[in-house]
């Protein structure tokens, strides 16, 4: 991410047609020989929400064009990119592509499970005002932006102009009517259903909704969207689409469109509720929690904004108060990244698998294939042995959770099965390999 200083007086103003009044307005500008376009004007990211977002933004090109592609931020906090990441570009380059946007949304239904699933490691410990919780959840958080975002160009900036191009589409080869049923059977996305058994449907009225304000109650549900639909009418429309002659022209790009438009409803309706009744409110709301936190403690003064803050910033005013209070209780190798606090839980066999809680901290000597159930509950992987290319190494990866192998005490050599115990609450880092005991007063 590059941060750059943008001539106002250069920008030029002009409007999409594939979205609704008011949300149609995009930006152009020429920049050191780039064209330069901000689909969002009306968003500008500062300090806290601009970390947030820089990671997943930065892989955007990486993801579709497996190339990285320079995306920048202005003096304002509006995001801009070059040609290649825009939605008109997008849009015919999915066209062309239809199976890379079907690859590229079968990873994010991959990497969605796996935000849910630390959504709701997140919620447990919402309401918790210690530091060390505050600083798991925040780096969470992070993790849940990251994976989330970084599918933003091919779920948000495309989708009102795939949408409008099929229907224009439809309308050229079949009667208005028998379009609009025919476009209408994709629209049920499969959270919808799930968003009604919840009572949580209808449109957020609040204006200028960011991620730190979001007041939303926090309801975390899911449904597995569908990647393939079928029509009733599919066969009636795709006989006429091959002997109607005027379809000749495009039916290629229909068959296109048709594949990847039913995906990109259920994926963007997907999307806008995971933003707006879970990622956002939970954001809010741990915003708030540290704010209440580090005023209580004198670390920063009440009138101070800390959406202000970066991330890093509110993590080492949170950690000040935990440093000299925890302890390195073991160590190892760390073979997947990523930090995590919980309850230690030791598991030496299969009997004791139904006493393991989600959220805990697996420690045992060596996971196996018959610990998978076990280990896709937990918070953290520790074990006795083990490398990088381990079981535990492999499979914690995939998961996206920290895993420490080869653990043990640094001053006695006991492994970690000999000198954690059931209940302890520590804290792990995936990088370093460390198993930190935490004080657990000293967030009170």
């Amino acid at each position: 991410m590059k941060t750059i200083t943008i001539d106002e007086s250069k920008i030029v103003s002009f409007k999409t047609e594939a979205r609704a009044e008011g949300k149609n307005r995009l930006l152009k500008v020429k920049h050191r020989g780039m064209n330069l376009i901000c689909e969002r004007p009306d968003y500008f990211l500062k300090g806290f929400e601009l970390d947030l977002f820089v990671s997943p933004f930065d892989i955007d090109g990486k993801i579709i064009y497996g190339k990285d592609i320079e995306i920048y931020f202005d003096q304002k906090g509006r995001w801009w990119c070059p040609e290649e990441l825009s939605s008109e570009y997008l849009v015919n380059f999915f066209i062309k592509n239809p199976l890379n946007y079907f690859g590229i949304m079968s990873r994010k239904l991959h990497d969605t499970k796996k935000v849910i699933k630390t959504l709701k490691q997140i919620n447990k410990k919402l309401g918790s005002l210690k530091s060390a919780d505050l600083i798991d959840n925040l780096n969470k958080l992070k993790d849940c932006y990251h994976l989330f975002y970084s599918y933003y160009s091919p779920t948000y900036i495309v989708y009102d102009d795939l949408v409008l191009r099929f229907r224009q589409l439809l309308r050229k080869f079949l009667p208005v009517k028998e379009a609009n049923v025919y476009f209408c059977e994709f629209l049920q996305a499969e959270i919808t259903k799930e968003a009604i058994k919840h009572n949580v449907v209808g449109e957020n009225t609040v204006k200028n909704r960011t991620p730190t304000t979001a007041k939303d109650k926090v309801v975390i549900f899911y449904k597995e969207p569908k990647l393939f639909h079928r029509s009733n009418l599919d066969n009636k429309v795709l006989e006429r689409l091959y002997t109607d002659d005027l379809a000749n022209e495009f039916r290629e790009e229909f068959l296109a469109l048709r594949l990847i438009v039913p995906i990109a409803i259920q994926i963007s309706e997907e999307a806008q509720y995971i933003e707006c009744k879970m990622l956002w409110p939970i954001t809010a709301l741990l915003l708030e929690n540290i704010n209440k936190y580090l005023i209580d403690r004198n670390k920063i003064e009440s009138t101070e904004d800390i959406k202000n803050y970066s991330i890093h910033k509110l993590i080492s005013l949170l950690d000040q108060d935990i440093k000299s209070k925890n302890r390195i209780i073991a160590k190892g190798l760390g073979v997947s990244q990523g930090k995590a606090l919980g309850r230690v839980n030791i598991i030496t066999n299969m009997d004791e698998h139904s006493k393991f809680k989600e959220g805990d901290i697996l420690v045992t000597r060596m996971t196996h294939p018959g610990m998978v159930m076990v280990m896709e509950k937990a918070a953290a992987i520790v074990c006795d042995i083990g490398g990088m290319t381990s079981h535990p190494a492999i499979l914690s990866r995939e998961m996206g959770i920290p895993c420490v192998v080869a653990a043990k005490c640094v001053k006695t050599g006991k492994s970690a099965t000999e000198v954690l115990e059931d209940g302890m609450l520590i804290g792990i880092c995936g990088k370093s390999g460390e198993c930190h005991l935490i004080n657990e007063r000293e967030g009170n």
